[in-house]
């Protein structure tokens, strides 16, 4: 009785490590290359044996061979894989943005290393990008991804067959959704830029002997970086809410 408890026990623990494991590898903040392996590792370990309480239940009987086994664990590996991609995707908004912010605040040829994706972008994206991460874990919206974890298994049991085409289908929605909201974000540098870049045209064919636009440059920074400066509050506030009505929408009950 003793050891088909902790083969029961093994087998669940082993089952949402997969799944909690591969969220971790692609969540924003846990799963960056600067973040130790041994970390996330115990991270991952820790919130599994956690969600064990609320999982016994949905845990199917262990399989008969490896073969089963191996297909269980691929299942859960997909969609933790599934899960931790669309949070991902809720950051390249927030890139998005600060390459379209640094272009209309004449801000585009300075570049930056990028943590939160990884790569290298304009500096305007790159911080939209760490203060975007910074904010994600101080409104305790990772706690509303840790909450989307155990209601994942309400929507992709254990065991059960996998939806890719529905999955591919909503990863294909949330990147193009994310591109309008990066879009939406920018608006205002949209606008200014564009006003800015046709008066810039206008004084350029009035004095063609002034180098206007070495001279606007300055201008275009300042009033870039003021811009920047009031919209911040809005910009994070609308992509905030964006984040927790498709993690509700996609997971309902958190």
């Amino acid at each position: 009785m003793l050891e088909a408890f902790l083969l029961k026990n093994i087998f669940g623990v082993a089952l949402v490590f997969a799944r909690v494991g591969s969220i971790m590898f692609m969540m924003p903040g846990i799963g960056e290359r600067y973040v130790p392996a041994n970390i996330r590792l115990i991270l991952a370990l820790g919130i599994s044996v956690a969600l064990m309480a609320v999982t016994r239940p949905l845990m199917p009987p262990a399989p008969p061979n490896f073969l089963g086994l191996a297909v269980m664990m691929i299942g859960e590996i997909t969609v933790g894989v599934f899960i931790g991609t669309m949070v991902r995707f809720f950051f390249t908004s927030l890139d998005f943005a600060g390459q379209i912010i640094a272009q209309g605040a004449g801000l585009s040829a300075a570049t930056s290393y990028n943590p939160a994706a990884s790569t290298d972008g304009s500096l305007v994206s790159a911080f939209l990008g760490l203060l975007g991460l910074e904010l994600f874990f101080l409104t305790d919206m990772h706690h509303l991804v840790l909450m989307a974890f155990a209601h994942s298994y309400a929507v992709f049991p254990v065991g059960g067959m996998l939806q890719l085409g529905d999955m591919a289908q909503t990863l294909t929605r949330v990147l193009s959704e994310t591109f309008q909201l990066g879009i939406r974000l920018a608006a205002p540098f949209l606008a200014i830029g564009l006003v800015f870049g046709m008066t810039l045209g206008i004084l350029a064919r009035l004095m063609p002997q002034l180098q206007i636009f070495f001279v606007a440059l300055p201008v275009q920074i300042i009033v870039g970086l003021i811009m920047l400066s009031l919209v911040l509050p809005i910009l994070f506030t609308v992509w905030l809410g964006y984040m927790q009505d498709r993690l509700t929408n996609f997971f309902p009950g958190i």
